[in-house]
């Protein structure tokens, strides 16, 4: 039904046919008044803590030979009831250092560490130092003290320094290895016998190195340390490089913990759709996969379906590790009118599915002008005599009396309208109902008929 209101109903439209060609702010204060509530035979709740203790708080290290290094073990352990992180450390002491520990270091609830104190005197006479490990713990400080006693003089002779002195591999997935350079250098004034490396540390291996072999002064060498962990859980243990030089064995502190291993393949957006897309051009959208697993994840192919669908840009196989993102590009390039519904599906050997689609939706839309042989129907009308009146909304029907359908999206402010929707061959009716300024339409006007030859 239509909405005549109260405009007039003769609106005295005569439709004509030819044919052609071409507030103010409110403010309130509020007083908060804080009251302390007591209850009697209450108690403060305790609270989960850290704790930090060591099983030597003072270490001595008597009589160390000038060149040569003494090292000692420190078992550091949370014995308290919430998570622990040792964020750094303070070493104060000529010839002490630490290895087997990196910070930051979390320590959960009655977990436990080692690292090593060495003490590697370049002159006679006594040392004292000190460590403190800084945390978030109940204790904001853990000190340990040591002392130090070098004797003799040093003489000229080969030295091995090793560098680094610590290797954590922190966590590996379970089958997967991972592994790190050393690197030996004679820092003395004569030649030095590297007589062995070895290390009894379980998933723990040596290459790149064949003892003994010489080193002159000044000169170095490397090998690699490698750990393949067999199975989930924690190890520690040392490297030791064993010489001719004044400091005739030197360990490396390694450690590594095996996880058990995933690959998981991230698709972004799970879903393409294009839309509508003109025919004869075409348009580009990505698809974002990240391995989001611990071990290296093979992509074996990428295919896609869908008529006017192509893809590109990782072309075949890939390999991601862990963290590693790669891009695939969805082309749509319609050659016709009409929906178009596909994939694209990426084979891989990813523990969440060996066969991921993308599901990629588009339309193909003509939306090119019309031809210049279009027919147009050219209409014109007297203005309504109403007061009001803001323009006029135009309808057509294709049967004498309606129903009709309205041309316009808005009301045409003068008082003629060419249509070129019709077709060649079909008949059309068409009226014109005025509006109001209040959107009201008045009664339709008188129909007029166009034959479009």
């Amino acid at each position: 039904m239509k909405n005549h209101g109260p405009l007039k109903a003769h609106t005295g439209l005569i439709l004509n046919a030819a044919r052609n060609r071409s507030g103010k702010a409110t403010y309130l204060t509020l007083a908060i008044f804080l009251t302390a509530l007591l209850f009697a035979g209450s108690a403060p709740r305790a609270q989960a803590a850290g704790q930090l203790t060591v099983n030597e708080t003072w270490l001595s290290f008597a009589n160390v030979n000038v060149g040569q290094t003494e090292t000692k073990s420190v078992t550091l352990k949370n014995t308290g009831t919430a998570a622990v992180t040792v964020s750094g450390d303070t070493l104060v002491g000529a010839g002490f250092h630490i290895s087997g520990i990196s910070f930051p270091k979390a320590l959960s609830a009655g977990q436990s560490v080692s690292f090593y104190v060495e003490f590697a005197p370049t002159t006679a006479g006594s040392v004292r130092g000190s460590l403190e490990l800084l945390s978030n713990a109940t204790d904001r400080t853990l000190t340990v003290g040591f002392n130090g006693a070098g004797v003799g003089v040093a003489t000229a002779a080969g030295y091995a320094t090793v560098t680094p002195l610590s290797a954590p591999f922190g966590n590996v997935p379970v089958g997967t290895k991972d592994s790190e350079v050393i690197t030996v250098k004679n820092t003395g004034s004569s030649t030095l016998q590297v007589d062995s490396v070895t290390t009894s540390a379980k998933g723990f291996s040596i290459s790149g190195i064949t003892t003994p072999l010489s080193l002159a002064a000044g000169a170095e060498t490397h090998f690699t340390v490698a750990f393949l962990p067999e199975a989930s859980g924690s190890v520690t243990g040392s490297v030791v490089v064993k010489s001719n030089g004044s400091d005739s064995s030197v360990a490396v502190a390694v450690s590594g913990a095996g996880e058990v291993s995933s690959r998981e393949l991230s698709v972004s957006p799970t879903s393409v759709a294009f839309g509508s897309v003109d025919t004869g051009s075409s348009a580009t959208k990505q698809i974002s996969l990240k391995n989001t697993g611990n071990s290296n994840l093979a992509i074996s192919s990428e295919s896609i379906t869908g008529t006017g669908l192509t893809e590109a840009g990782m072309g075949g196989a890939v390999t991601l590790t862990p963290g590693q993102s790669a891009t695939l590009t969805v082309e749509f390039a319609p050659k016709a009118v009409g929906a178009v519904s596909g994939g694209v599906t990426i084979a891989s050997n990813a523990s969440n599915g060996t066969s991921i689609t993308v599901p990629v939706t588009g339309t193909g839309v003509s939306t090119s002008t019309p031809p210049p042989s279009s027919k147009v129907v050219a209409l014109s009308w007297k203005a309504s005599t109403s007061s009001g009146i803001v323009g006029y909304d135009v309808f057509r029907g294709t049967t004498s009396g309606g129903p009709y359908t309205k041309l316009v999206s808005s009301p045409v402010a003068g008082t003629s309208y060419s249509d070129s929707t019709v077709t060649a061959g079909d008949e059309y009716y068409y009226v014109v109902a005025a509006v109001s300024s209040n959107g009201t339409e008045s009664s339709y006007s008188n129909e007029a008929v166009v034959s479009v030859p």
